[in-house]
């Protein structure tokens, strides 16, 4: 039998991860793409084989270490930010 409906949003993988990368959420992934939340769950799942939460938590890693590396890096040079980050710890 014959799909009926409208032809499903594709969503570029490498750009997803992207911004996954830099933090964004579900509500600003779905809104860069132009489709509902929900749609985006289903493409994880449907694409990725997994939820968008795990999905997420796995793609957004690099960013959270980045941001620590120049977090670090400006610490050297920046006693407010090296008095921050101690609190932090």
């Amino acid at each position: 039998m014959a799909r009926t409906g409208r032809p499903r949003i594709q969503l570029n993988e490498d750009q997803f991860k992207g911004l996954c990368n830099i933090q964004c959420t579900l509500a600003e992934i779905a809104g860069v793409f132009g489709c509902s939340e929900d749609t985006v769950e289903r493409w994880c799942e449907r694409t990725l084989g997994i939820s968008f939460a795990d999905a997420y938590k796995r793609y957004s890693v690099g960013g959270k270490i980045s941001l620590r590396r120049f977090q670090y890096h400006l610490a050297e040079k920046n006693a407010t930010m090296a008095i921050w980050l101690g609190k932090q710890w």
